[in-house]
């Protein structure tokens, strides 16, 4: 027994200490367990310092066989600090073996029960953003598609969610290994801020490259060797499938050595006080994608004096500007589009659901940001709840440093967003004035709302009758002419459900004369999946061919993914070939099974699913449908994935865009729509019209991208059958773009109309008879 001078010194879960005369404990225990399968031999800590490291000085002990080991800590650091596991060259795996290359691994303070791999995904989330512990796994499991918890300790389960965990989790670490191999030659190397790079920088630099990589981590998943060894349970056979794949991972999307220096330098650095919230007018240049001087993508972010002043919640406002400039074939002709939000002008229309309404982000939409703390991180929310995450930033001064050399640190560090055809002539040896800064952001989202496209042909369309859609032979066969001539647009979520029960039409073996008078044959069985199932999206960018004479392959590379349904909610998840003429989906193999549900937003109902396979990760977003106003569109709902960009103060923005010949900007830049802003197709037909933009009366205007030698005029009109282009007609068509004022003139009369940029609809007359528009 301790004497009572020295309980102090007995230590243990049950130890205490004196204070003011009273027994009170002085440490706790605090049990964990380490593994990617149970490591053996890994030092644990509690990492009070927060350096990703185990110190001397921190608690710590190593694991048993199990992977269990017990922490001693202080009362009132448990669930304080993180905890580390460093598994080394000393450790062994019980599943995969000696450990050949050292990791590391993390838990979140408040959760330190299992530390793996994705719990490691997990702290390192709560690190970049500042989130909760609740907050970080929610969007792991969203980046993952999965609605298991990661905080699990998935060796002790055989089911088959644990097995795909244990998947991903491998993969973690071996691509985590890779990495490391990759870079160990960058330690005792300078940084960009002077410090000397140490094995914690690399440690920290690659848990963040993990994070970024987790889509393609996951999309990896769907390697049918991978999935094979899964079924299997056979950990050595999992080990050789999932090599090639971090190998892949790591050289098309890893750090280099080139990149370490100015990524620790940007880790390194802390945010002053002066840098803390923007409370001055300023703008940025976030991207720039240069051709020619009459080619090009700009987008900038702009604070005005106005939004600089913090509102009641001590929130900052900027707002988005884009504009691109395209050129006819000869470059003769130029022509601009503006707009705020969304990869291309008919984006703008796009509806999400901000938590009590479904809304549009407009032109003069403000976004917020807060005060960046001690670490420069901000929280945001983008276009009223589109999306909401925590950015840092770090600055650095390049005044008097060639523009060329700043270009090529930013390209070598890995940020994509700044891109400049022929840098090395266009640029020069220009150099950036005093004042200039180049300003590195990393993102991390932690909401993503339910959006979806809300143009016409983002109707979904199913079979016109039951017979099809149950297979019938002969309504099968029928499937032919124009799509809009056997399928309808669905009007409620029901309807899609009981036309799409994933029953093919099935065809005898098809052939064709391709390119050169090859023939190409479908092979057997010969199967339609079109209207049996619905597209959850693409993965792959093999282009149609347009026709079966100028193919060489009756199937193109890309994997259609598709999802059909049963009785009980149940979703069956198909992964299909594409048709290289026309894009239809052929012979589909079931990926998976799951479930859907809906729920009722607003004046909407939307339809999510649950459980998807692998391969539906890598699309980076979920699919859903959503029915509103008589339709069911084509909804999505982005997945969280941590983003990085390099961009440039407004001194430094406008002089290399001065030099390269693009208009430069200002904290008072607004978005100016001209006529390219239209750019895409709208149909007009008479409000009220039986059927109504599917009535044989509409009629589409397209609006052209750039003007050319086929559209001189940059518009040509069209007939419409059930809302799609047809015959062309000759036609006059003008348009204000500030105000969206429009007429439309044909050998059937006249109208005029107003266009609404923003919500891609319009209304007006056409002769006597009023007529409504939408984007098509």
């Amino acid at each position: 027994m301790c004497a009572a001078a020295a309980l102090a010194a007995c230590g243990g879960g049950g130890g205490g200490g004196i204070t003011d005369g009273s027994l009170t404990p002085a440490t706790t225990a605090v049990g964990v367990r380490v593994i990617d399968g149970a490591i053996r031999n890994a030092l644990v800590c509690l990492d009070t310092n927060r350096n990703g490291r185990c110190d001397s000085s921190e608690p710590s002990a190593r694991t048993d066989a199990s992977g269990n080991a017990t922490l001693d800590v202080a009362a009132a650091d448990a669930g304080k600090y993180p905890v580390v596991a460093m598994v080394g060259t000393d450790a062994v795996d019980a599943d995969h073996g000696p450990v050949t290359v050292p990791f590391v691994l993390k838990a979140p303070a408040d959760q330190p029960a299992v530390v793996s791999p994705l719990t490691t995904l997990v702290q390192t989330t709560v690190e970049q953003t500042g989130a909760t512990t609740g907050q970080a796994v929610s969007t792991v499991q969203s980046q993952l598609g999965m609605s298991v918890s990661v905080m699990q300790d998935y060796t002790q389960s055989t089911s088959t969610e644990s097995g795909t965990l244990a998947a991903v989790a491998r993969l973690v670490v071996v691509t985590q290994q890779e990495q490391a191999s990759t870079l160990s030659a960058a330690i005792g190397t300078t940084a960009i801020d002077g410090s000397v790079v140490t094995q914690a920088d690399l440690d920290r630099l690659i848990a963040q490259k993990i994070a970024e990589l987790l889509p393609a981590i996951v999309s990896a998943l769907s390697d049918p060797a991978v999935q094979a060894a899964i079924t299997a349970g056979d950990a050595t056979a999992l080990n050789t499938a999932l090599q090639p794949l971090a190998d892949n991972i790591v050289s098309s999307g890893g750090i280099t050595t080139e990149a370490v220096a100015t990524l620790v330098g940007v880790n390194n650095q802390v945010a002053s006080s002066t840098d803390a919230p923007v409370t001055t007018a300023g703008a940025t240049l976030h991207t720039l994608n240069f051709g020619t001087a009459k080619s090009w993508f700009r987008r900038i972010m702009t604070t005005n004096a106005s939004q600089a002043q913090p509102d009641a919640e001590g929130n900052v406002a900027f707002r988005d500007n884009r504009l691109r400039s395209v050129s006819s074939n000869d470059g003769s002709i130029v022509q601009q589009a503006a707009w705020s939000t969304g990869s291309d002008p008919d984006r703008q229309s796009d509806v999400h659901w901000n938590g009590s309404a479904w809304v549009n982000c407009g032109l003069a939409q403000d976004s917020k940001g807060s005060p960046r703390d001690a670490q420069g991180r901000s929280t945001y929310d983008y276009c009223d709840g589109f999306e909401t995450g925590t950015s840092s930033r770090s600055a650095f001064d390049v005044a008097g440093k060639t523009m060329l050399e700043v270009y090529n640190q930013i390209r070598s560090a890995g940020y994509t967003n700044i891109t400049i055809q022929n840098a090395t002539t266009v640029l020069g040896g220009t150099t950036f004035p005093a004042g200039s800064q180049v300003l590195y952001y990393s993102g991390m989202p932690t909401g993503t709302a339910v959006s979806y496209i809300p143009k016409t042909n983002q109707h979904v369309r199913i079979h016109k009758t039951d017979a099809a859609a149950a297979g019938d032979t002969t309504a099968c066969e029928n499937l032919t002419g124009p799509f809009t001539s056997y399928t309808i647009e669905a009007g409620t979520l029901e309807q899609l459900v009981s036309r799409t029960p994933g029953i093919p039409c099935s065809f005898g073996e098809g052939t064709a004369t391709g390119s050169g008078g090859v023939t190409l044959t479908s092979g057997t069985p010969n199967e339609y999946w079109g209207l049996a199932t619905v597209s959850v999206g693409q993965v792959g960018n093999a282009p149609l061919t347009g026709s079966a004479s100028n193919s060489t392959s009756y199937y193109t590379t890309n994997q259609l993914l598709r999802v059909g349904f049963g009785a009980g909610n149940a979703a069956n998840y198909y992964n299909c070939r594409q048709r290289a003429w026309d894009g239809s989906p052929r012979n589909c193999s079931l990926a998976g099974t799951g479930t859907y549900s809906i729920e009722a937003l607003g004046d909407a109902r939307v339809m999510t699913f649950q459980d998807m396979p692998p391969q539906f990760s890598s699309l980076g977003y979920d699919r859903v449908f959503v029915e509103r106003g008589g339709n069911v569109h084509y909804g999505f709902k982005s997945r969280p994935t941590a983003t990085k960009h390099a961009r440039l103060n407004e001194g430094a923005g406008n002089a290399l865009l001065q030099q390269l010949g693009v208009p430069t900007f200002s904290a008072d830049s607004v978005v100016s729509l001209t006529a390219a802003s239209y750019q895409g197709e709208w149909i007009v037909w008479p409000t009220g019209a039986a059927g109504g933009h599917l009535s044989d009366q509409a009629k589409v205007v397209r609006i052209f991208p750039i003007f050319d030698g086929s559209a001189p005029t940059g518009f040509q009109c069209f007939d419409a059958i059930e809302g799609a282009p047809t015959a062309s007609l000759a036609c006059t068509f003008t348009l204000d773009p500030g105000t969206g004022a429009a007429t439309l003139g044909d050998a059937g009369g006249t109208g005029s109309f107003t266009l609404d940029f923003v919500k891609g609809t319009g209304s007006g007359t056409y002769g006597a008879t009023p007529v409504s528009v939408q984007r098509r």
